[in-house]
This record gives C-alpha cells, structure tokens and sequence, in this order.
C-alpha cells in the first residue's frame, strides 16, 4: 500500500511540473522584429547614433580630371641622324679593341684594330691601285693650287669692278670641289697603306658613346661588318608596344631608376606586329640621352585623363553587376544611385553618370549600407527568403 501511494505522488508532481513548464513563455519560439531602416522610396534612413555606430563619413562631389597611368614597355632607338655605324672595309680578324662599351669619344678617336686578310695577288693589286690614287691626288693638289690662285685673282678684279660677284662665287665654289676630291683621295689611300701594312685602326667618324662594339677579339669579320656604333648626344625615339585598340595616350612617362621623364607621341603605329601589338613612337628631350642608351628597355606609363565627378574608389559598392554609391538626400536619409564609373586608380574614380554637383555621397560606411537594401526591397518591404 505503501509504495502504491508514492508512486501516486510522484506521478502528481511530474505533471505539475509539465504544466508549469508550458506555462512559461520560451524566449527562443519568437524572435522580436527587427528595426526597419528602409523606407518605402529604398532609401535607408540612420539616427545620428547609428550612423556614428558604423562610422559614416561623407565629401561633397565635384568636377574634376583624374589622370590614370597604364604601365607599357619600349625600346630605345636613337635617331639615324645621331647614330653612325663603323664598318669592316675588308675581311680581316679583329685584333684589338681601342675603346670600351659607353666610352665617350671624339671624333678620331681610335676604336677597333684588325688584321685584313688578303692574298699575295690581292696584295699586289691594292699596291696598283695605291699607286694610281697617289697619282691623281697629286694631280687633285695641283688644281687645288691653281684654284687659290684663281681665287686670289677674281677677288682682287671684284674689288676693282673688273669682275662680278658670280664669277667671284663660281671660283670658291671650284676650290671647295677640288679640296673635297683630294681629300678623298687622301683617305682612300690611306686606307689602302693601312690594308697593306697588315694592320688598320678603325676610328671614331664623330663625337659621341660607344653603343654597339665587336669584342670578339681573334674573330673573322667580313667585309661590311659593323664593328662598331656611335650615338651622339641628342632626343631619343622609343618604340612603344600597345594593344592594337588602345588609345593613344594623352602623356608619357618614361620610369628610370634615376626618376621618371615625359615623352611626347610622334606616331601612333598603324600595322600590328607579330606579338600582337602595335608599336607607338615616343620622342623625350635630348637631356634624358644619356640615361636611356639605344636598344634598352624602358618602362612608359600612358597616361590618359578622364574629366567627371571625382569621388574616393571606397564610396564605390556593388550588388550584382550594378555600381552603385549612397547619396544623402535629406538628413539621416541616403539614396542608392547607379553610376557609370569612366575610369578608377588607386583611390579615386571619376563618374559620368549619376551624380550631380554639390550632392554629398557616403565615402565610409556604404558597404553597411549596402548591407541594409539586402535585408528589404527596394520598395522598403521584407525582401523574400
């Protein structure tokens, strides 16, 4: 009897305690509704305190230029006015080198030394032809004396009216001619001593760096070889590689390791290369030479310039494939706003549509509330799960 009425008992107190349990409100089966921060026009609407809370920030938007730098490479080429080749006049093997690559030189300066290589027929018929220039460079002497002579007397006539100024031109003219043909004929023949002798110095025709030299020494070099190229101090020309559809920057700059200089466009290319680009021609100022030498590359930035609104990259948000940024349009409101954005850089974009002069746009805290149009519609109602 006993142990039936405890077990009566127990089974009172176990529903007792069942009942009371569901009378009590579980604070987990609903969860309290939350703010609503969209109002029906989309846009999201903060108290000063919640708008502290994420840290908003705003700038006023005004017209500007962005300037954006697209980084390209080139090679240098000099101008062929400043760039002057040294050629092999014979086959021979190069002997010794007279100068070192990015010497300065003058204009005489001696560069390369060679052994020609010719046969004892050969020999023979150079010594004939050496003979035959020696010869007429005496005869080319002679007139050039007989033609100062001249000289001295039309002048002397032209002072006294006897002769006119023409023939008195005509007479200078006659003397340069002469001294320019025994000149050649004196080079000619040195040339052809220096081949027999066994050995010729191959000299610097004018001022200017050492670009290109044959080092090879003990090597056979032919007849017309280039042994060597000078490059005057002067502009140099870069031959710029683009995409073919790239337009044509607004500026250049070339980057050094000794600073950056401009460049200006000579020539958009209009054929594409078998690399897939074209090849723009850039010119720079003749004091950047000497840091640039013929056949380097060079690093260029394009630079091209976008007029619109210029706002910071941060105040930029996008949902899908739209860009958007807020605009305040009243206090505590902010409405989103489509926009094409024409070009961006590291911490600003400029905008050709969508926002106006004078409005204020959110530059820090947009992501939040972008954060909030994804909770609700457009229409400031729940958007579906």
């Amino acid at each position: 009897m006993v142990l039936v009425r405890a077990l009566r008992v127990a089974l009172v107190l176990v529903a007792l305690a069942t009942t009371a349990s569901c009378d009590q409100p579980d604070e987990y089966d609903e969860e309290p509704p939350s703010k609503q921060r969209v109002d029906p026009q989309g846009h999201v609407v903060l108290t000063d305190a919640e708008q502290n809370a994420i840290a908003l920030a705003t700038t006023v938007v005004e017209a500007g230029t962005l300037t954006t730098a697209t980084l390209r490479f080139g090679t240098v080429v000099a101008r062929p006015q400043e760039d002057t080749s040294v050629i092999a006049p014979a086959t021979a093997r190069l002997k010794a080198l007279a100068s070192a690559l990015g010497d300065t030189v003058a204009a005489g300066d001696p560069l390369v030394i060679i052994e020609p290589l010719i046969s004892i027929a050969s020999r023979a018929g150079i010594e004939a032809q050496r003979r035959q220039l020696h010869g007429k460079l005496k005869s080319a002497l002679a007139k050039v004396e007989a033609g100062q002579v001249e000289l001295e007397r039309v002048k002397t006539l032209a002072d006294t009216g006897l002769a006119t100024q023409a023939e008195r031109a005509q007479a200078e003219a006659a003397l340069r001619s002469e001294r320019a043909r025994a000149e050649s004929l004196r080079r000619a023949g040195t040339e052809l001593g220096q081949i027999t002798s066994g050995a010729i110095t191959l000299r610097a025709p004018n001022g200017g760096a050492v670009a290109t030299l044959a080092a090879d020494l003990g090597s056979l070099v032919q007849q017309g070889d280039v042994l060597a190229r000078i490059v005057q101090d002067g502009p140099r020309w870069i031959d710029l590689a683009v995409p073919p559809d790239d337009p044509a920057g607004d500026g250049y700059r070339v980057v050094l390791s000794s600073g950056a200089l401009s460049a200006r466009l000579l020539a958009r290319g209009t054929i594409v290369q078998a690399d897939g680009a074209r090849r723009d021609r850039l010119r720079t100022t003749a004091e950047a030479a000497n840091g640039i030498p013929p056949g380097a590359t060079v690093s260029v930035e394009v630079l091209h310039e976008r007029q619109g609104f210029i706002i910071p990259v941060g105040a930029i948000v996008r949902r899908g494939m739209e860009e958007l940024v807020f605009v305040e349009v009243d206090k505590g409101r902010f409405a989103p706003r489509p926009v094409s954005v024409a070009a961006r850089e590291r911490r600003q974009a400029v905008i050709t549509s969508g926002l106006a002069q004078g409005e204020h746009v959110v530059v820090r805290g947009a992501a939040s509330l972008l954060g909030e149009l994804g909770i609700v519609g457009r229409d400031g109602r729940e958007a579906p799960e």
